[in-house]
């Protein structure tokens, strides 16, 4: 019997590998969702959303019961001075410019004035100032004469001397800077050649006779600044045509203020 077994064994080892019963494992079947609930959780998704949709759009939108008021800057500025302003008080009104006093005053300390020559011009400092007091070597040669707006840097020119340029008879042309805020007396007086004047655009004070004599001088501008203009500052001025003066400006009363006849027209502005 064991010989049996033996070759029963053996003839099944050649026919094929021997599967035992401890080798078959059975899977159990996946196991399976029913379709029907996941469609249902969609529908009723795909409902809230349009629901929710549908209520946003019929919300009223708030509008402003007035539009805005549009206010410039200057009249914002105006309400801001007006709030802060009692009403029984005024602004104070603007006052004139000062014209600062650069000479030597009673009580001070003397002072040594020195003496700078620039592009035939002579300049002088007093109390740290420069002041035009007139040209190099002889005048009758000057044709073209540029004032400095300061000296060495450091000294403003603030006013053209009594008489500085009079009797330039060949100067055509004249720059002042801006600088400048007084021409005294007479500084451009018989000066018959004078064609041009780039005038100062801070000039506040000019004296009597400054352009007397120019008698080929045809116009001048004034600047804003300038307080006065007296009778005598165009005096034989022939070839006068046109003045423009500021308003602010004060000149003699009368249809010819400056003596000069009909042909002189004098702009305000």
């Amino acid at each position: 019997m064991d010989l049996f077994s033996k070759k029963k064994h053996n003839s099944t080892e050649e026919d094929g590998p021997v599967i035992r019963d401890s080798d078959l494992c059975v899977m159990p079947e996946k196991e399976r969702r029913p379709a029907k609930v996941y469609s249902l959780l969609f529908i009723i998704m795909l409902t809230a959303g349009i629901v929710a949709l549908i209520a946003f759009d019929r919300e009223p939108v708030e509008e402003p019961d007035e539009s805005p008021v549009l206010i410039s800057a200057a009249e914002e500025t105006q309400e801001m001075i007006d709030e802060e302003l009692p009403e029984d008080v005024q602004p104070e009104p603007v006052s004139e410019p000062v014209i600062p006093d650069y000479n030597q005053q009673p009580g001070q300390a003397k002072v040594e004035y020195r003496r700078y020559e620039i592009n035939s011009i002579v300049y002088e400092i007093r109390n740290d100032a420069a002041f035009v007091v007139g040209t190099v070597g002889n005048k009758k040669n000057v044709k073209y004469l540029t004032i400095e707006s300061s000296v060495k840097y450091m000294y403003p020119v603030v006013e053209i001397c009594e008489g500085a340029f009079s009797g330039c008879r060949k100067l055509l042309r004249v720059h002042i800077p801006d600088s400048v805020i007084i021409i005294r007396e007479s500084a451009f007086e018989n000066c018959k050649k004078l064609e041009r004047v780039r005038m100062s655009g801070g000039l506040i004070t000019i004296e009597g006779r400054v352009f007397a004599g120019c008698t080929a001088l045809k116009s001048l501008k004034f600047p804003a600044t300038v307080k006065e203009l007296r009778a005598d500052v165009f005096e034989g001025d022939t070839k006068l045509t046109k003045l423009r003066i500021p308003e602010s400006c004060r000149i003699p009363e009368g249809d010819d203020p400056f003596g000069l006849g009909d042909k002189l027209k004098i702009e305000i502005y």
